[in-house]
Formats: C-alpha cells, sequence, structure tokens
C-alpha cells in the first residue's frame, strides 16, 4: 500500500511484521491533514526515510520504549535524555503543526479557519489516530463516530450531497 506522506511506525519499527487496519487508520489521518493544510505532517520530501521516527516523535511525543531501544540511529537525532540534538530542525508538536500548517495555510488563503471547538476534535481525533501502538488506535466505525465526524464532517457532507441534486 503507498503511503503518500509516511508509513506508520510500525512499519520502520516492526519491518518483518504485515501491516493491518491499524496501519490504515495511520495512513487515513496522515491523508486527512493533507487535505485540511495541503501540507504532510510528516515527510521524507527534504530527508532520509529513517529519519521520519525523529519527526514523529518531535511532533506526536517518545516512541515505546522497546522500539527507542532498537533504533540504532536515534542518536542522530536524539541524545541519551531524548532531547533533539543541538543543530537539528525540531519539528513543532501537533498542536503547534495544526496552526503552521493548516490554520495559517487558511487564514493566508481567505478559506476561514477552523473554530476553537471544531479544532479541538480534530486535534483529539488525529491524536488517536496517530498514536505510535497500532492496537491503541481507534477502529474505523470509532473513527466515523468522532466528534469531529459527527459534529461537522458528516452534516457538511449531507449538505453539499443535497446541494448537488
Amino acid at each position: 500500500m503507498p503511503y503518500t506522506s509516511s508509513p506508520p511506525p510500525e512499519a520502520f519499527f516492526q519491518p518483518k511484521a504485515p501491516l493491518s487496519f491499524p496501519a490504515d487508520i495511520w495512513s487515513l489521518a496522515t491523508s486527512i491533514w493533507e487535505i485540511l493544510g495541503i501540507k504532510a505532517i510528516f515527510s521524507s520530501d527534504f530527508c532520509a526515510a529513517d529519519e521520519i521516527p525523529s519527526q514523529q516523535i518531535d511532533i506526536l511525543g517518545l516512541v515505546p520504549e522497546n522500539w527507542w531501544e532498537q533504533w540504532k540511529e536515534r542518536g542522530e537525532c536524539f541524545d541519551e535524555n531524548g532531547r533533539p540534538v543541538q543543530d537539528r530542525y525540531v519539528y513543532p508538536p501537533i498542536e503547534q503543526a495544526f496552526e503552521d500548517g493548516i490554520q495559517k495555510y487558511r487564514r493566508e488563503r481567505q478559506i476561514g479557519e477552523y473554530g476553537e471547538e471544531e479544532t479541538a476534535a480534530i486535534l483529539d481525533l488525529m491524536r488517536r489516530m496517530l498514536v505510535f501502538l497500532r492496537e491503541d488506535r481507534p477502529t474505523a466505525e470509532e473513527v466515523l463516530k468522532s466528534e469531529w465526524m459527527v459534529k461537522w464532517c458528516l452534516p457538511d457532507f449531507e449538505r453539499s450531497f443535497h446541494r448537488g441534486r
């Protein structure tokens, strides 16, 4: 399965394990992010693929301990305490990434920012979909029942569907 911005972390940390439906949830989250802001949340455009975990950690927080320990190249990005090494670009945490990559984009193009309540719902869903351990990600049904989908996406879809008739 091709990924537009970055594969799920299990593809890097557990390369011999088969990808399953939770990998699709990760991919869906990165796709939603790109649709909202026309910019990937994680990208290998300007870095090597093995640097993607550092982006994911910067944005989402530390990976599980066993993954951290097995990541041989972590010293190129982080010190022994998990802090970014000096002179490395550090990606902003998810809240700031949303502001910089989505809200700012929408403001500059005058297409309307997301309100505070909707932003909180989007970020809640993204945080749940972009968790490192696949077993902790929501199912597709849970994504569809999330606050953001129920209060904003599905009503917008219904309105646009009925307008087109």
